[in-house]
């Protein structure tokens, strides 16, 4: 697919990096050249394509534009936070737009390719089971203060799956949660 795109392009599986902390996608775009990402804290909120603002690179799943809620006013940046990487079987980075393409991906477009039970011969079930933690604080049986008023757990546990059931050549079944 990259090698037949009629642009440049990027096609990545998105298991090709290992596990992805939180299930964000800008952490698994970070990897990739030509890519340039905003944190908020210790999330990627935002991704540059080529060096233009986050306001002209294009979010997509499936190639049909996806909406966002922003926390600027005037801001067309898609915020990463809002979608997981668990539905996604690879990604698309396309670093020169085409006429067919939307005039916000100025910079380039992400294209989040969904799972489907037709990649699979078989049903397959995977699972990952994580801590998410901060090294200024490795207590992990106490609530400490912060952030806000009230006191929490520093050290928090994640949980992933993937359940894929194709049926016969029609009809497949993929499940996931984060």
């Amino acid at each position: 697919e990259q090698r037949f795109s009629p642009n440049i392009k990027n096609v990545i599986e998105t298991d090709a990096f290992g596990d992805v902390a939180e299930g964000n996608v800008g952490e698994f775009l970070k990897f990739l050249p030509g890519i340039t990402v905003d944190y908020v804290a210790a999330d990627v909120r935002t991704v540059s394509v080529r060096g233009f603002g986050p306001g002209f690179t294009s979010v997509m799943v499936d190639g049909f534009r996806m909406a966002s809620a922003s926390s600027g006013a005037g801001n067309r940046a898609f915020e990463f936070e809002q979608v997981s990487i668990n539905n996604a079987s690879r990604v698309e980075v396309t670093k020169v737009p085409t006429p067919a393409m939307p005039a916000s991906a100025l910079g380039g477009a992400v294209n989040l390719i969904g799972k489907n039970a037709f990649e699979r011969k078989g049903a397959q079930f995977n699972y990952r089971l994580s801590f998410n933690m901060n090294d200024e604080d490795l207590d992990f049986f106490s609530k400490t203060p912060g952030p806000g008023r009230k006191e929490t757990y520093k050290v928090l546990p994640g949980f992933d799956f993937d359940y894929t059931l194709p049926i016969n050549d029609n009809l497949g079944f993929v499940i996931t949660g984060l």
